[in-house]
C-alpha cells in the first residue's frame, strides 16, 4: 500500500507543482515533497521514497530551452556616429 501510495502520489504532486518557479530547482522539489509527504504519513521510510520519486521524475524531465538572442553590432567606429 505505502508502494503504491508514492508511485501515484509522486505523480500527482509533481503534476500540481508543474510551472512554478521552483519546478527544475531539485533540492526545492526535494523539500516539498519532504513536506508533502510529512504531513501525510508518520512512516521516514515513506517520506525518504517519495522524496526520492518526486527528485527522479524532477531529473528525467528536461530543463526548457531559451532562445538565443542575437548579438547586437556595436563596434563602429566614434567617426560614423555622426553620419
Amino acid at each position: 500500500a505505502d508502494k503504491r501510495w508514492v508511485t501515484l502520489e509522486s505523480g500527482r504532486f509533481y503534476a500540481e507543482n508543474k510551472g512554478t518557479p521552483g519546478e527544475h530547482n531539485i533540492a526545492e522539489m526535494g523539500g516539498r515533497a519532504r513536506r508533502h509527504a510529512e504531513l501525510r504519513t508518520a512512516s521516514q521510510a515513506v517520506v525518504d521514497a517519495f522524496e526520492d520519486a518526486v527528485v527522479e521524475r524532477c531529473r528525467r524531465n528536461p530543463r526548457p530551452r531559451t532562445a538565443a538572442v542575437r548579438q547586437v553590432f556595436t563596434g563602429f567606429d566614434d567617426s560614423q556616429m555622426f553620419l
